[in-house]
């Protein structure tokens, strides 16, 4: 059976309850504390029941817990005010919409992850830069195999805005990488000079812009960048007659355009792990994958 329990904090709707009881007509000179509980059953038809009255009753001042006195039915000199009690009903859960649920959401996104590509050296068009050995002087690098397409790897971080559940604009990233692809000796600037590829740099940074979809625990997104990128090579030369002449460094700056396609998986609250698919086209050709972790930073 069900019950409703309704609890009536009072120190004046009540006379004296008992023959201890004092006066309690005033706060300031009450020595009982006197609360009422009105309690309503409902029987099995639906109808309520009669009322049950619960009394607790305590001196200020006593120690120990307070004396809880049942009745089940009030005592003649017991006088209840108020006798009207309602049940109160369960509440029930409001669906949130996914425009309410956004707004709980973070605004403010950082990222950070380690990516992985091949990239076309070909492409860069790579050239000394101050070389030691003038004869080098705005030789460029090799367009063929094997200094062709060396894989490396490094860091990516960065952050952004997504003002809807949907657009993310603008993202802002940074990558650093290299790798040490050690390469074949082959023919280099004029005269007998060869050269091996032994270490590179990559320093990139980002804009970017896309659009993503909530289904649920996962997120499709694409994303659209340009960027501005550096990459430097360091190669070890040699000359037919003259033997090793040490190492020199090859660079190169790019305008790159691409596009990221990818999944984000909530892993918390404003926390994903992602895994992104990177292509470059253009002048300056790369593709690769990166993993990484997306948090709010600004969550209700």
């Amino acid at each position: 059976m069900a019950r409703w329990l309704v609890l009536i904090p009072t120190l004046l709707l009540i006379s004296p309850l008992a023959a201890s009881a004092q006066d309690v007509q005033g706060v300031q000179g009450a020595d009982v504390r006197v609360d009422v509980q009105v309690v309503l059953g409902v029987g099995g038809s639906g109808d309520p029941t009669e009322p049950r009255i619960l009394t607790v009753r305590q001196p200020p001042r006593a120690p120990g817990p307070a004396e809880l006195i049942v009745y089940e039915e009030a005592p003649p000199e017991t006088r209840v005010i108020v006798v009207h009690a309602l049940p109160v009903p369960e509440p029930t859960p409001f669906p949130v919409d996914a425009e309410a649920q956004a707004e709980h959401e973070s605004i403010a996104w950082s990222r950070w992850g380690i990516f992985v590509e091949e990239l076309s050296l070909s492409s860069l068009g790579l050239a000394f830069s101050d070389p030691e050995v003038n004869a080098l002087e705005g030789s460029t690098a090799p367009v063929a195999e094997p200094w062709g397409s060396p894989i490396v790897g490094g860091f990516h971080f960065g952050g952004g805005a997504r003002p809807l559940p949907w657009l993310r604009l603008p993202e802002f990233s940074l990558s650093i990488g290299g790798g040490a692809p050690d390469g074949e000796w082959v023919p280099m600037g004029e005269g007998d000079f060869q050269a091996r590829l032994t270490s590179m740099v990559l320093l990139r940074a980002e804009v970017a812009g896309g659009v993503e979809v909530d289904l649920g625990p996962l997120r499709p997104f694409a994303m659209a960048r340009i960027g501005v990128a550096g990459y430097f090579v360091d190669v070890d030369v040699v000359h037919g007659e003259l033997g090793s002449l040490g190492t020199e460094t090859l660079s190169s700056a790019q305008f790159e355009t691409g596009f990221d396609v990818g999944v984000a998986f909530r892993i918390g609250e404003d926390v994903h792990l992602t895994a992104t698919w990177r292509e470059t086209f253009g002048d300056s050709r790369w593709r690769g994958g990166l993993i990484g972790l997306a948090a709010g930073l600004d969550g209700d």
